[in-house]
């Protein structure tokens, strides 16, 4: 389980209100455009599941990588 946000760490809710929810939507269309589905928004978590491949994985940090 994961959770990437754009701006200072935050450690509560409150905090994470303030992260750039507009940065987050457009990393989410690029990574969209890379083939890998993200949560549309920036509140919910990501998960990593035995039903990835090694190549699923590989794949998603190359994503990642590129889109960041």
């Amino acid at each position: 389980m994961f959770k990437i946000f754009f701006g200072a760490e935050p450690h509560n809710y409150q905090e994470a209100l303030k992260c750039d929810k507009e940065g987050y939507l457009a990393f989410f269309h690029r990574m969209l455009a890379s083939g890998i589905f993200l949560p549309p928004s920036q509140f919910e978590t990501n998960f990593v599941s035995a039903a990835h491949s090694e190549e699923d994985i590989e794949k998603t940090l190359k994503a990642y990588t590129e889109n960041l």
